[in-house]
């Protein structure tokens, strides 16, 4: 008798302890240990493009190669209107070959929110899709990732926005 009791007590303390630790493991892990989403992207737009985010940015547009060659094609024509608009920021993270970049090749030499990478980085997360990056109060409020299933929707969406 004394050992199914003894048993069952060391059963329900490593129940208990098994618990406790993916307890711990989940807070410790949510915690919010390191950078935030924003402060990475600030970095890696620093580093790799010599861009400042500031609160002024509202949106971040990025143009690719990637995917859907007409979507990245219209999103080219469209985000033209964005060129010298101080709340917004273009990357064109292409080289030019799958897509037609000269306007923004021109643009980037005409106004200080257009910057054009000569070779494709998809290693980047954050410039590695065409999409856009919405800003608000210092953090990534929404990011809209060009895709052809949702299309008609998502220019909607970007260029009432």
């Amino acid at each position: 008798m004394k050992k199914v009791i003894l048993a069952l007590k060391n059963t329900t303390f490593l129940s208990y302890k098994g618990v406790m630790i993916c307890l711990l493991s989940f807070f410790w892990g949510c915690s919010g240990s390191g950078n935030s989403e924003f402060e990475q992207l600030a970095d890696s737009l620093k580093r790799e493009y010599g861009i400042q985010l500031d609160s002024q940015i509202q949106r971040i547009l990025v143009l690719t190669e990637e995917d859907c060659p007409s979507c990245n094609s219209y999103f080219a024509k469209a985000v033209i209107k964005y060129v010298d608009d101080p709340h917004s920021i273009i990357i064109a993270n292409a080289s030019g070959s799958r897509v037609d970049i000269t306007a923004l090749i021109q643009a980037e030499k005409a106004v200080n929110n257009v910057y054009v990478a000569r070779t494709y980085n998809k290693q980047n997360s954050f410039v590695n899709k065409t999409k856009v990056i919405y800003l608000e109060h210092n953090k990534i409020d929404t990011v809209v990732t060009i895709n052809a299933r949702e299309l008609e929707r998502q220019f909607k969406y970007i260029f009432e926005n």
